[in-house]
């Protein structure tokens, strides 16, 4: 397993979310990523008022999303919010990952009862954001973020 840590400041201001996505300046963003932001799908509720870490892991092998919550609630890391894959794209706008990074916030529900993920995909000029959906089994090499406990 890989693990890597990234500082994350909170926003200077609250943003709403439309201006935090032109702030990200993504490569792309998934059409359906943007209308889920237009009809307020995904919110920025959660806004953090402090300096936080994100924890990002890495699987040598295939594995299901509840293995992964495990390990990380093991290692003392909780579920990032929705917030947390706006901010990282900001603050760390060129993909230094070589494979998606998945956001394992509480799944959003979309409509017909599924439920997805946001999950930031790296493109050779930037992120791409696009929702993914949950459960099953992840390939390996995806990464998966995570925040630090509070202390």
């Amino acid at each position: 397993m890989i693990t890597q840590h990234f500082t994350i400041k909170p926003p200077a201001k609250r943003k709403k979310l439309r201006a935090v996505l032109e702030a990200t300046q993504y490569a792309e963003v998934n059409f359906l990523t943007r209308e889920f932001v237009v009809k307020g799908r995904i919110t920025l509720d959660e806004a953090p008022t402090e300096e936080y870490v994100l924890t990002v892991l890495c699987f040598d092998e295939q594995i299901a999303v509840d293995d992964v919550l495990e390990i990380a609630a093991k290692q003392g890391l909780v579920r990032p919010t929705e917030y947390d894959v706006f901010l990282f794209g900001e603050q760390y706008p060129k993909p230094m990952l070589d494979a998606p990074l998945v956001f394992l916030h509480a799944p959003t529900l979309i409509w017909g009862g599924f439920f997805f993920y946001l999950n930031l995909k790296p493109k050779p000029n930037g992120w791409e954001i696009v929702p993914v959906s949950t459960g099953g089994e992840w390939r390996s090499k995806y990464y998966f973020a995570f925040r630090q406990k509070k202390k």
